[in-house]
């Protein structure tokens, strides 16, 4: 694979992984009433989300849509969006 299919997906998958991260850690309330969660973890997700999607966008149209090699990227990133969607049902 190139640099520039192998850099937005793993920049995606760091920020689905936070995602995930962030679901299994969980949040808990302290007696005190304070929230205690990885809130350092939101930020960091929507930042490699948005960083790989920018990078793997600019890639295609750099490199061409009708290349066969970017269907991999293409179903990634709908299965990314799909996973969103998912995570974020109960505001909608």
């Amino acid at each position: 694979m190139k640099m520039h299919i192998v850099g937005p997906v793993a920049l995606m998958v760091v920020g689905a992984i936070s995602f995930l991260l962030l679901h299994f850690i969980g949040t808990d309330v302290a007696p005190d009433g304070t929230l205690i969660e990885p809130f350092f973890l939101i930020p960091a997700a929507y930042f490699f989300l948005s960083a790989g999607l920018t990078w793997g966008i600019i890639a295609a149209f750099t490199h061409g849509l009708t290349e066969k090699r970017y269907l991999p990227l293409a179903f990634f990133i709908v299965v990314l969006l799909a996973f969103l969607a998912l995570e974020f049902r109960d505001f909608f």
